[in-house]
């Protein structure tokens, strides 16, 4: 009796996003050396019973087999695999008894009397219903895997997808909202007082919100829009700082279509100046660098500040390093790298290394 293979059809663009690659090799050896010693043992047992002809069209279900398998692995509600699965079977069964009469011209009476006396060998009970029955239960089996298989796997990514969705918008929303807050505080104070500072600090937070605003709506954002954001926030942070604070932003233009998480330099920027040149009196620096180097867009965001602390702990486990690693993790697999150091002139590194696009 036939089992009802599953109603679910997924989409090309399904099959695609959940199985990206076909059966590995091992699989398909599998299956190839249990399919051909069955038929090999079934060969050496009945071939003395068994007319040519027949052996012909065992041949010829096996191929069938082997092509529903195939299309069922890769789309378990295919019409390939349907038709294996309900014609097949009883096309074979026709061949069994059309390939003889055709072959020996007997008639159909014959034919029966012929698989008659096959019946009455030792052993022979079953045999031709038996690999029916091994061929039909393998395409069921690899039907209902492939397909809860597909269908949890595109659970799992979506999933996934509303996770790394959450954690986007959660890095993008990190970009330091007492920045703001204090920015407009002392835009208010300098408007109140006539501070001439007031315009040139309005002029820099405006074109810093206006760089900002793609970092909330995009997966990946330009190197140049990026940079962008981080020379408008370090203007408004030289405005509130004055000399305290100088910058230097060097990046080849060639770079500039090198795709990155959103707000991942700006977060690292923000560190350098909150933990580097806030704490010192005399304030200090911070030097961007983006280059090319054996095949990857290397970006350095130095400091010459105190450094990081000779313990590990604070500055490795910080809430914006944290979620910058989570995102290029996200982004770019094991291709990408962020790493911290202490400069051996003083003051910290942060090393980004990114693959760079084709």
């Amino acid at each position: 009796m036939m089992m009802m293979l599953p109603r679910r059809r997924f989409t090309a663009a399904e099959l695609a996003r959940a199985v990206p690659h076909g059966p590995s090799p091992s699989i398909v050896g599998a299956v190839l050396f249990n399919v051909i010693f069955v038929m090999a043992m079934y060969a050496v047992a009945f071939h003395a019973m068994v007319p040519a002809p027949i052996w012909f069209v065992m041949g010829f279900y096996l191929l069938g087999l082997l092509a529903g398998l195939w299309a069922l692995w890769h789309d378990p509600g295919c019409r390939a695999g349907r038709w294996a699965y309900y014609v097949m079977p009883m096309a074979t069964a026709s061949g069994f008894l059309l390939v003889p009469m055709l072959t020996y011209g007997g008639s159909f009476g014959q034919v029966l009397h012929t698989a008659q006396n096959l019946s009455t060998v030792p052993a022979g009970p079953g045999v031709l219903g038996a690999l029916f029955g091994m061929g039909m239960v393998g395409l069921w089996f690899t039907a209902m895997h492939r397909s809860q298989h597909i269908a949890l796997r595109l659970a799992e990514l979506d999933e996934r997808e509303r996770a790394l969705e959450m954690a986007r918008q959660l890095g993008s929303a990190q970009i330091q909202p007492h920045f703001l807050f204090n920015t407009l505080a002392s835009l208010q104070h300098w408007v109140a007082s006539g501070d001439p500072r007031a315009a040139p600090l309005l002029d820099s937070l405006t074109g810093y919100l206006r760089a900002t605003l793609p970092l909330f709506d995009r997966p990946l954002l330009r190197l140049d829009q990026e940079l962008e954001a981080v020379r408008r926030y370090l203007e408004v942070m030289q405005a509130r700082l004055g000399e305290r604070l100088r910058f230097e932003i060097r990046a080849e233009p060639a770079l500039g279509a090198t795709p990155l998480p959103p707000g991942l330099l700006l977060t690292l920027v923000e560190n350098a100046v909150e933990h580097g040149i806030s704490p010192q009196l005399a304030g200090g620096s911070v030097q961007l660098s983006a280059w090319r180097e054996a095949g990857q867009l290397c970006i350095a965001i130095d400091d010459d500040g105190p450094g990081l602390p000779l313990l590990p702990g604070p500055a490795e486990g910080h809430v914006g390093l944290v979620n910058s690693r989570a995102r290029l993790a996200q982004a770019f697999g094991t291709k990408a790298e962020l790493s911290l150091a202490n400069r051996p002139e003083g003051g910290c590194r942060a090393l980004l290394r990114l693959p760079l696009s084709a």
